[in-house]
């Protein structure tokens, strides 16, 4: 929202509501406000009219305390025949689904307004002069059979809140009705199924927290533009960790992602493709095998288990309760006992039970031994029978019954549970005990300690803290690639990967294997003097052996053990973390030197390069005199796209040939350079969204324009220029604001309305040395080149708005557009340059750098133009309009219809989007 955005709707509530306050009598017999329930709920998207609304209730309430009659404030739902509501489409289509404020009628309001515009009303106290209509309570959902909007949850409406109205289990959370998140993404079966359980659940997470229904939440959009902080992300990043067991760094969730490409999966490639080749290194089974490995322990198996194991138990339990007999205590009814009907009369009871002396008396029936009977069974027979007779006959014997159901009055009953009789089996008493306080006493506090130390010695990038410690203390303002590798080694989860034995064996070996003489470097391993100092200082142990290991991965020296290549592979994919954390570190010093060191640290484990390398290594079968044919004596490395800018015969001459490459190995490593995502940027510039200039303090957004173009293509069609603008979608344009559309132009230069595509994410990274699948990532910061100082933070893109490559792989060549994440504009008028980098973590060599200027204008220009704007042409029918014309200046149309209307006013604002994106500060480039 920007400042003049805020300003025209405040003023419209505060200043025109103080005016009239101000400058009207103050003997009036009303003074009536039209608030919203706005200003009682709050308005996420909307705070500078809910801040409006809440002005003019408390002007209402300061009016009524000191006195003044009928000062009253309506705090109204939406009206569904009048206002702007009715009479825009759009609106009330929206209005129609929402469910936090009920339909208010023109009559309702017009018959307050005579109640309260009354002269003999009694005057109004400060708790009666604010009326509140169409808010919805709990129990309107309940009449509805729905759960109470989140807003209702709040302190302020616990009056509302009354337990009784659920007591009968209507109204039900949908969440409860259905299985929690954790428990489908359980059960997925496929990655792509477990990322749409995610993606769904953090839509219904950020859509409680911002009080607005789930389908709005676009999952297209980052969750920046949702207004998560750094307190959301880490409670999302925690509740992530909790409920699905994967670990997302919070700095992701920061950078601007969006919320698709937040939600965690256990393999990158069930979002995206692979760049199509068949190259295989040397050690490609230790590679792949350890990528097989990492993606299993993701499986979770043992839960799967105990998963399954449960179901097992829970079906061998339904079985048991449904074949089992079960007893059932039979009611006493002296109607069943006299053997007659519930509907017979008092007087056939008596004549039955008459009947029944005859036969059952004990003095006239003798027992009959052939059926097992005694003198006293009779006996208890007829008893039973007199007790049935006298509760249908006898007053005092029937009201027993009744109240007790037992004609002797209130019975003894007994209730149990089912226990295995070991437990309650003599002697086994302190055994039981002796579990319970197990259970309790060590086993609950242990695991509930676990998870809380576990949880609380990790830092929001995923590393543990002693890890951060000590990457903190690593730190230098001049610190290089080398420099950032040894930093690396001090992390102590690769105390968890080489334990025991490993910790020291095969150390000698690994530094005699990269201290060795290089075919193209000193060393084997690609170290350079300080390099090799740094790791002759460090004792021996784990920390040593890491980084000889990892200057053995950059350098791809075979290390002639199997156990300790596997090593070498293991330990990259770690460094590479504690590498994102040390990014983190250098970003908040903000250092340009060491940002971009990190950077390119990442750049060079991903590829496995040693910091002086060529960029050329890391195309497959590039050999040290293969690079040597094309580089010759030049001291700087040929980048992958210089050396595919050079024609095909050049290139082939210079690498094809006896001790170079074979005529295969040359196509595999053209195909695969002809597939690598080189982004090439186009435009730069500068805007304040909804403004023709940058004013002093206002959020600015860096727009950037480039397109992926793969080294060596061919036929790159030129770029349309319509494709470098970034229009503005209008104010009332609720599909474009919340991402679900967005405005374009078209070939005639015309602002159309056009679905937002679903991002799409780049190939997987080629990084066959890499025992990992990476997704490339685009960093984008700007920084101060007088200082080397960072300017503003980096912004990381992995996800992008069109097409990059076509259903066969080839490039699309679509303008791509990245927009950081805003910031403050200086406090002061004047140019001011920065230095852009657009740095790739996944390739050597595909970095941008290039100056941006940001031209902040003063103030009072913004106002004028804003000034200029609001004032009204003439129509062409009216004669001010015909003199205007006469004149050569501009009219407006008739009005012929409704629809001419809308084209009308759809034309104006294309002209003024126009004009908008035609004076944005800017640089342009592509190279």
């Amino acid at each position: 929202m920007t400042h003049i955005q805020w300003s025209r709707t405040i003023q419209s509530k505060v200043n025109a509501s103080w005016n009239l306050h101000q400058l009207l009598p103050g003997d009036m017999d009303f003074f009536i406000l039209l608030s919203s329930v706005a200003g009682i709920y709050g308005s996420p998207g909307q705070s500078n009219y809910a801040a409006g609304c809440t002005f003019q209730d408390a002007l209402a309430r300061s009016r009524a305390s000191a006195g003044y009659r009928g000062s009253v404030s309506f705090n109204l739902g939406w009206m569904r025949t009048i206002g702007i509501i009715a009479e825009t489409e759009e609106y009330h289509r929206n209005r129609e689904h929402a469910s936090d404020m009920a339909k208010v009628e023109e009559s309702d309001l017009l018959s307050l307004l005579d109640h309260y515009c009354d002269p003999s009303l009694h005057p109004l106290t400060a708790e009666q002069s604010q009326i509140l209509v169409g808010a919805l309570t709990p129990a309107d959902f309940h009449i509805l059979g729905k759960p109470p909007i989140p807003v209702l949850s709040r302190p302020l409406f616990a009056g509302f809140n009354a337990p009784e109205l659920y007591k009968n289990g209507r109204v039900t959370d949908s969440a409860s009705s259905q299985e929690d998140p954790s428990t489908l993404f359980r059960k997925a079966d496929t990655l792509h199924a477990r990322s749409a359980v995610v993606v769904s659940a953090l839509r219904a997470k950020l859509a409680r927290a911002l009080e607005i229904k789930a389908e709005e939440v676009d999952p297209r959009r980052s969750l920046s533009d949702y207004s998560t902080d750094s307190l959301m992300a880490v409670e999302l990043r925690n509740w992530m960790r909790r409920d699905f067991g994967v670990t997302v760094a919070v700095f992701d969730i920061m950078q601007g992602r969006n919320i698709e490409a937040v939600a965690p999966t256990s393999d990158p490639q069930a979002r995206a493709p692979r760049i199509r080749t068949d190259y295989k290194p040397e050690n490609a089974d230790l590679v792949q095998a350890q990528r097989n490995a990492q993606k299993r322990s993701q499986r979770r198996i043992k839960r799967t288990l105990v998963v399954l194991l449960g179901w097992v138990v829970m079906a061998g339990m339904l079985y048991l309760i449904v074949t089992t007999q079960r007893s059932i205590t039979k009611l006493w009814n002296p109607y069943d006992i006299l053997g007659i009907s519930e509907s017979a009369t008092e007087k056939e009871i008596k004549k039955h039970y008459r009947n029944l002396g005859r036969t059952h008396h004990p003095d006239k029936i003798k027992p009959d031994s052939a059926k097992n009977e005694t003198i006293e069974s009779l006996s208890n027979v007829w008893v039973e029978l007199t007790k049935a007779y006298q509760a249908l006959t006898d007053e005092e014997i029937r009201n027993n019954y009744i109240q007790y159901g037992h004609p002797d009055g209130k019975q003894g009953f007994s209730i149990g549970i089912a226990l295995p009789k070991f437990i309650i089996s003599d002697g086994n008493g302190k055994y039981v005990v002796l579990v319970y306080a197990l259970l309790l006493g060590v086993l609950l506090p242990y695991y509930v300690g676990s998870w809380w130390y576990g949880t609380q010695r990790m830092t929001r990038e995923g590393v543990q803290v002693e890890s951060a410690n000590n990457l903190f203390r690593e730190y230098s303002e001049n610190i290089d690639v080398g420099g950032v590798v040894t930093a690396l080694s001090n992390g102590k989860e690769f105390q968890q990967l080489l334990k025991g034995d490993k910790a020291e064996s095969g150390l000698s070996k690994i530094e005699s294997r990269i201290l060795a003489s290089g075919q193209i470097t000193p060393y084997a391993g690609g170290l350079s003097e300080k390099d090799k100092e740094r790791l002759e200082d460090l004792d021996s142990g784990v920390r040593r052996k890491v980084l000889a290991l990892l200057w053995a991965y950059l350098g791809r020296v075979d290390l002639g053990d199997p156990a300790l290549n596997k090593a070498k592979f293991a330990v990259a994919p770690t460094a590479q973390s504690l590498c994102h954390a040390f990014t983190a570190i250098a970003v908040a010093y903000g250092n340009t030197r060491p940002i971009l060191a990190s950077y390119f640290t990442s750049q060079r484990l991903i590829q496995s390069l040693p910091p002086a390398a060529s960029p050329l290594y890391q195309l497959p079968h590039f050999t040290p005199a293969v690079v040597k044919a094309v580089e010759g004596d030049s001291k700087v490395g040929a980048s992958v796209q210089q050396f595919m800018d050079l024609p095909d015969d050049q290139r082939r001459t210079l690498t094809v040939g006896n001790g170079l490459l074979s005529e295969e190995q040359y196509k595999t490593a053209v195909d695969v350079a002809r597939q690598l995502p080189q982004l090439r940027l186009a435009k730069a510039f500068f805007k304040v969204t909804g403004e023709r200039v940058i004013t002093p303090g206002s959020l600015v957004t860096l727009v950037i324009k480039g397109r992926f173009v793969p080294p060596g293509s061919t036929n790159v069609p030129e770029i349309d220029e319509l494709d470098l603008e970034d229009i503005d979608p209008a104010e009332d344009d609720l599909d474009a604001l919340l991402g679900k559309k967005k405005a374009v132009k078209d070939a005639s230069g015309k602002v159309v309305k056009k679905e937002d595509s679903k991002p799409v994410q780049p190939p997987i990274a080629y990084a066959p040395y890499f025992a990992r699948d990476h997704l490339p990532k685009w960093h984008v910061f700007l920084s101060d080149s007088k200082q080397g100082k960072m300017a503003v933070p980096p912004c990381t893109f992995m996800a992008f708005d069109k097409p990059i490559l076509t259903a066969d792989g080839k490039p699309t060549f679509h303008v791509q557009t990245l927009k950081a994440p805003g910031f403050a504009a200086p406090p002061q008028p004047g140019k001011y340059t920065f230095v852009m980098h657009v740095v790739c973590d996944s390739y050597v060599g595909f970095d941008t750098k290039m100056e941006v200027t940001l031209n902040v204008e003063d103030a009072s220009k913004a106002a004028a133009i804003a000034a200029e704007d609001e004032i009204s042409e003439p129509d062409e029918d009216s004669i001010a309009g015909q003199m205007s014309a006469l004149k050569g200046g501009p009219t407006k149309p008739r009005k012929a219809d409704d629809s001419d209307e809308d084209e009308d006013e759809e034309s104006g604002t294309d002209e003024e989007e126009s004009d908008t994106s035609a004076t944005n500060t800017d640089t342009e480039d592509e190279s």
